[in-house]
């Protein structure tokens, strides 16, 4: 019994390190789009792009990655298939 729980705590953990990988991954992909457009505005001396740049990178900052905690446990503890 000990050892079926410990391999489903292991299995949870595994789960939730790949899900919060990908949301910050994810994150981490659309900052650094956002830092290249603004990059290539200061290059070329591009204001609307530079704030294109900027709107893009103050929602992803501003936004939560946890404000849909609730959803995602309940995805997480149900019996659903998810695919990563």
């Amino acid at each position: 019994m000990k050892e079926s729980v410990l391999l489903e705590i292991q299995n949870k953990y595994d789960l939730y390190h790949k899900v919060f990988d990908q949301i910050f991954d994810e994150r981490r992909t659309a900052i650094n789009k956002s830092f290249d457009l603004i990059d290539k505005g200061l290059d070329s001396g591009d204001k609307e792009l530079i704030s294109i740049g900027m709107q893009g990178l103050s929602k992803i900052v501003s936004s939560s990655p946890f404000a849909n905690m609730e959803q995602l446990s309940n995805m997480l503890n149900g019996n659903k298939i998810i695919e990563i």
